[in-house]
Order: structure tokens, then C-alpha cells, then sequence
């Protein structure tokens, strides 16, 4: 890592570096403590490889070899439509095709083509202050906004136009946000995953009643409940891949393992 630091292009990679190399300076060794939430996932508490970006824990890991679920999301969301009989046809297209969708989504939200400069790219510059600073780390790629966007109706993020939406937090631009949330495929593949969330939330009773699945009002979440199924899932899936081979185990992100 320490190698691999001044090759890093983003301050923010290049901090998280900086902050971590330090910690191991004092203890001799990155210390990982593991803290489950209530949702299922396993996260370290403190600085940790877990939450760092991905070409620092790959520099800090080389000899380790990263495995994790395709389209982890998707499958999970695939699986609960099957299980429980729900027709699922924009969710199938998607399965299916994936990266053209998209990168056809993208271009029509955006009015860009792949030849633009930041559609694969994130752009936008990082503050020069110290590393104590509050600025946000450069702004995410096109590709990778859109690729959130319908990440997070998967969730529960309606394809209204409200402040606190996931979605208009993403696409803060009223034309881009108007773009994507008339789009034709994204109208119909939040139509499926309405009828998959409600098909998930009547077949789990036995949830309901839990205090941390439950909106500010005190009412059950919907999304909330299909968090807490999606994590229950990665982290099953993963745990019973690695079953016996715990020792080889370097580090675990949710959906997968180094």
C-alpha cells in the first residue's frame, strides 16, 4: 500500500492511504473488529480496508484474489420474484442485459454519448484544505449515477419527484431526474419491483414487528424489510460459499470475500 500510494489519482484514496498506513504504524498490524448490525451485515468497526476504496484494498491485498456475487442485487431480487410467483419482465431484460441498459439509459438521461469525457469517468475536483475538512470526494460518472439509481428503486425508491427521495439526491438536475423517472423501462421495472417488494413483505409476518424495520411514524418500512432480506441474503450466500475455508479469508465486503 505504502508502494502503491503515490500512484493513486484521487486525494481521497490518497488519504484513506495516509490514515491507515498511520494506524498500522502504531499497532504494527490494521486492526479489523467485526460489529454485526441488526440488518445482517458484518461491518469492522473504526478506519478499515472494508470501506475503502476499491483500488486501495486492492493494493493493500496483492496477493489476494477478490471474489464476490454478480450483480449481487439483481440475483437476489430474481430470486425472491421466482419464489414467490411474480411476473418480472423489465427485471428479466435487465438480468439479461444489464450494461446495454444502462448505458442506453445513461445516454438518454444525460444527452451524452460514451465518447463524453465523464461517462465512464468520475469528474469534478477535490478540495485543497487538510484531510479534516467536511468537501465531498469527486463526483460519481454518469454510468455510475444511473447504475445507483436503479440500484435504489430496487430498494424501495419510488419514481416520484420528492426532496428526500434516494433518487433526487442522486439526480439533483430536475430536466436529468425528469429524463430517467419517465423512462420507459424505468416505469415498468419499478412496476415489478413494487409487486416483488409486496410479495416479499406479506410472506414474512414474523418481521413486522421489528422495531428497527419500522419508519420514524412507528409503520412498518417495506424497505427497510427488503434490506434486511438482501443483506440476510449476501451474507448467507457468502458464508456458506467460504464454509471451511475461513483461514484463507483476508477480508469480507458484504457481497463478497478477498
Amino acid at each position: 500500500l505504502r508502494s502503491a500510494r503515490s500512484g493513486f489519482k484521487k486525494k481521497h484514496t490518497v488519504r484513506v492511504a495516509n490514515y491507515l498506513l498511520h494506524v498500522h504504524k502504531v499497532f504494527g498490524y490494521l486492526p479489523h473488529i467485526p460489529n454485526e448490525s441488526n440488518f445482517g451485515r458484518l461491518y469492522y468497526r473504526c478506519l478499515n480496508l472494508q470501506g475503502a476504496p476499491k483500488e486501495l484494498r486492492k493494493a493493500a491485498l496483492p496477493n489476494a484474489i477478490e471474489v464476490d456475487i454478480d450483480s449481487c442485487s439483481n440475483e437476489f431480487l430474481m430470486r425472491q420474484a421466482n419464489k414467490h410467483g411474480v411476473g418480472c419482465n423489465y427485471l428479466k431484460l435487465f438480468s439479461d442485459e444489464k450494461a446495454s441498459m444502462r448505458v442506453e439509459i445513461t445516454k438518454k438521461v444525460f444527452n451524452v454519448d460514451e465518447s463524453d469525457a465523464n461517462f465512464y469517468c468520475d469528474f469534478g475536483t477535490e478540495c485543497e484544505c487538510d484531510s479534516k475538512c467536511d468537501c465531498k470526494p469527486v463526483t460519481d460518472s454518469y454510468l455510475k449515477i444511473i447504475k445507483q439509481c436503479i440500484t435504489s428503486i430496487g430498494f424501495g425508491a419510488r419514481i416520484i419527484d420528492y426532496k428526500d427521495n434516494a433518487i433526487n439526491t442522486l439526480l439533483q438536475n430536475k430536466i436529468h431526474r425528469a429524463r430517467f423517472l419517465n423512462h420507459e423501462f424505468i416505469t415498468g421495472y419499478s412496476s415489478d419491483m413494487k409487486k416483488i417488494t409486496t410479495a416479499v413483505v406479506k410472506a414474512h409476518p414474523e418481521l413486522h414487528d421489528l422495531p428497527y424495520l419500522h419508519s420514524n411514524s412507528g409503520k412498518l418500512s417495506s424497505s427497510k424489510l427488503m434490506a434486511y432480506q438482501f443483506q440476510h441474503f449476501e451474507r448467507y450466500a457468502m458464508d456458506t460459499a467460504f464454509s471451511g475455508f475461513d483461514e484463507y479469508v483476508k477480508l469480507r465486503i458484504h457481497d463478497g470475500r478477498y
